[in-house]
């Protein structure tokens, strides 16, 4: 008796947050970023992730 198995495709991603920088620059008090970075080797769209702080503010949606 033979079994089948269909399993989901596994992605090979790992998203990081690799820097934060959340008081600006010497320049402006605005320029501030962050940095992600994906340690996998698949691509990974980022449309719907979200990061929001643990009081709600800010929260920001990501796309691309």
């Amino acid at each position: 008796m033979a079994s089948l198995f269909i399993l989901p495709k596994v992605s090979d991603a790992e998203i990081i947050v690799t820097e934060i920088a959340w008081m600006g620059t010497d320049v402006s008090a605005n320029d501030e970023w962050i940095e992600i970075h994906n340690s996998g080797s698949d691509s990974v769209n980022l449309s719907g992730f979200t990061i929001v702080a643990s009081d709600g503010t800010p929260n920001i949606v990501l796309s691309g």
